[in-house]
């Protein structure tokens, strides 16, 4: 740490708003899809920071409900007005695109119900939602512009990611792209 810097530690809420009891959490962190890197002339919705102090989604009655939009948005990874990298990420529906995406918080034992809603025109598959045994991991596919419906029970106390990619052909069309 530089001289004169201080170090800020900001505490998340030992419980939600309304839940009483002692259980333990269970976070889903959400990772960037990845940089699709093309320079694009076409006005992208802006890819916010997340700082992750609030869970996505509602609460209610045991079962998390969260709707979630994967779409590209430009990111500006420095700056405000730094270099701009058009990338594929998630939001809660209705809400602006975030890196990392919206954070899944829940009390053990909750179930959670995830709508995906794909906004690309590329196909995209989602890792992660899902309860996972060490040699399993639960992958959603979803085509351009559908909608895929996940629900599961976190059971063991953890901390969990999400994440998506696109099929390995738009993959190699990103390189090409940053090479040119």
């Amino acid at each position: 740490m530089s001289k004169g810097s201080k170090r800020v530690l900001r505490r998340l809420p030992s419980q939600p708003h309304g839940v009483s009891g002692s259980f333990f959490w269970v976070c889903l962190l959400p990772l960037i899809l990845f940089v699709s890197a093309s320079v694009s002339g076409a006005a992208l919705p802006l890819v916010l920071a997340n700082p992750n102090h609030t869970s996505a989604g509602e609460l209610r009655d045991g079962v998390l409900t969260v709707q979630l939009e994967i779409a590209k948005g430009q990111w500006h990874p420095e700056a405000k007005d730094g270099i701009a990298l058009s990338v594929y990420a998630f939001a809660e529906s209705g809400r602006p695109l975030q890196n990392p995406g919206p954070l899944i918080r829940l009390p053990q034992r909750t179930e959670i119900r995830v709508c995906l809603h794909n906004a690309l025109a590329i196909p995209v598959i989602v890792h992660g939602l899902g309860e996972r045994t060490a040699d399993s991991d639960e992958v959603v596919h979803i085509r351009p512009g559908a909608v895929q419906h996940v629900r599961f029970k976190a059971i063991t106390p953890r901390l969990y990611l999400y994440w998506g990619a696109t099929e390995v052909d738009d993959l190699k069309l990103a390189m090409a792209a940053t090479q040119s």
